[in-house]
């Protein structure tokens, strides 16, 4: 049993960070609510084609911005949520592989400090793809310009 509880507090510690590890689609919208207040990311589904690249991820996919906010949704067997402020993203990445660029999608990674806070805007069409990476810049820009100061420590 000790070797169970290790390989338990060895998987809590790997795990990122989450509003919680089960509950409803409700319950989420309202956690989410609360953490992210006036969040309103209206969500898009990615290309057709995006199947023939993640076949098991494709059902999953989506991305969405708002004001504050970039949304991702992915997962093979399971949903996952990313929520990043726009306000903490450092540095936003165009990356496009050959089976990507074979069948005319890219990702956008969004990336903040730390590792475990992040989003890939996953297998979208390219001119979306380069339209996001085009106004994202400005948008983080304008997210911490908006932001409330942080306490100095």
């Amino acid at each position: 049993t000790t070797d169970r509880v290790r390989r338990l507090q060895a998987a809590e510690a790997t795990a990122g960070p989450s509003a919680g590890p089960v509950g409803t689609r409700s319950q989420a919208a309202w956690i989410t609510e609360r953490v992210f207040p006036g969040a309103s990311a209206s969500l898009l589904r990615p290309p057709g084609r995006a199947r023939w690249k993640s076949p098991l991820r494709y059902g999953r996919l989506s991305a969405g911005l708002d004001a504050s906010y970039a949304v991702t949704t992915s997962g093979r067997l399971r949903r996952v949520t990313d929520w990043v402020p726009l306000a903490k993203v450092q540095s936003v990445r165009y990356v496009q592989g050959p089976v990507q660029r074979r069948l005319g999608l890219a990702s956008i990674h969004l990336d903040t400090a730390g590792r475990s806070v992040f989003a890939v805007l996953r297998d979208r069409d390219e001119r979306e793809a380069a339209a996001w990476f085009a106004t994202l810049p400005d948008a983080c820009r304008l997210a911490r310009a908006e932001a409330p100061p942080t306490p100095a420590s």
